[in-house]
C-alpha cells in the first residue's frame, strides 16, 4: 500500500491507494486544503479519526465522497466530508492519461492549541489588509490567503479561551460595515464569527471565500447555541435581541449559499 501523510494545522491526512507502478497517483494540492475544525467540537475538545473514500475526477476536483469509517462523532464526520469536497488534487495518470479514480482518505482530528498575542495580531492584520489594497495578482492572492489563516487562528484561539473577550481587537480589525452590523455584540459577547463575515464581505471572489463561508455558518450556529444556553449578565431583552440577530443572519447566509453555491457545501 502506498501512503502519503502530511500534518496541516490540527488535522492529519492520510491518502492511500493501491500500488501505482509507473502510473501517477493523485496528489493533494496543499494550497487547496483548509482544515475546518468545527467550533463546537473544538470547544468540547472532541478528537477522532474519520475514514473516507473520495472520487477524484480527471480535473483534480472531488466528485463524490463516502463515509467509510465514522469517528463516532457526527460533527467530525460532517467536517471531514466538507474538507474533502473542497480539496483539490493533481489528477491521477494511468498509461499517460488523466483518469478518474477512487482513493481512501483518513482524517485524524487532533486539537492543536492556538497561541495568539491579540494586540500584535490586530496590528499585523491591519498592516496586512493595507498591503492587500496596494497589490494585485499573485501577490495579492497570497496576502489574502495569509489573512484568512490569521483570522482562522484567532477564531480558534477565542474558542480555546472562552473566558477571554477580545472583541476590542476584532472590532478595529474588521471593515466598518461589519463593525456596524455587529455593534450590539462588541461589549456583550465574544464574537469570532465576525472575522469570517468580514472576509466574505471584503474578498467574495477569493479562492478562500467558500472556506470562510463555511466557517461563518459554523461559527454563527455555535454562537447561537452557546448564547441560548449561557447565563449572562444581560437583560433578557438584550439577550433575545442578540439571538434574533444571529438567527436572521444565519438564515440569510444559508439562503444565499443554497441559491448561489457561493460559500461551498452546507
Amino acid at each position: 500500500m502506498k501512503k502519503i501523510s502530511l500534518i496541516i494545522l490540527s488535522v492529519l491526512f492520510l491518502l492511500m491507494g493501491c500500488y501505482w507502478g509507473k502510473n501517477i497517483s493523485p496528489k493533494l494540492l496543499k494550497s487547496s486544503l483548509v482544515v475546518i475544525y468545527p467550533p463546537e467540537a473544538r470547544a468540547k475538545r472532541i478528537e477522532g479519526k474519520v475514514g473516507l473514500s473520495i472520487l477524484i475526477g480527471k480535473d483534480g476536483k472531488v466528485k463524490d465522497t463516502q463515509l467509510v469509517k465514522t469517528s463516532g462523532y457526527p460533527i467530525l464526520d460532517d467536517a471531514a466530508l466538507q474538507i474533502a469536497r473542497l480539496a483539490r488534487f493533481r489528477p491521477a495518470k494511468i498509461n499517460g492519461k488523466h483518469k478518474q479514480v477512487w482513493v481512501g482518505w483518513t482524517l485524524i482530528f487532533k486539537i492543536k492549541p492556538q497561541k495568539v498575542d491579540p494586540p500584535k495580531w490586530e496590528k499585523d492584520v491591519l498592516r496586512l489588509k493595507d498591503r492587500i489594497k496596494k497589490t494585485t495578482g499573485t501577490e495579492r492572492n497570497q496576502l489574502i490567503q495569509e489573512l484568512f489563516f490569521r483570522y482562522k487562528d484567532f477564531a480558534e484561539y477565542l474558542i480555546d479561551h472562552p473566558e477571554v473577550n477580545d472583541n476590542k481587537y476584532l472590532r478595529f480589525a474588521v471593515d466598518q460595515s461589519v463593525q456596524k452590523r455587529w455593534q450590539l455584540f462588541w461589549g456583550t459577547y465574544s464574537s469570532p464569527f465576525v472575522l469570517f463575515d468580514d472576509f466574505t464581505t471584503l474578498y467574495p471572489g477569493s479562492e478562500f471565500s467558500p472556506d470562510a463561508g463555511l466557517y461563518l455558518r459554523q461559527y454563527l450556529r455555535f454562537a447561537l447555541k452557546d448564547l441560548q444556553g449561557k447565563k449572562m449578565f444581560l437583560s433578557a431583552s438584550l439577550k433575545e435581541e442578540l439571538i434574533q440577530q444571529l438567527k436572521e443572519y444565519l438564515r440569510k447566509m444559508e439562503k444565499q449559499n443554497r441559491e448561489t453555491g457561493q460559500f461551498g457545501p452546507r
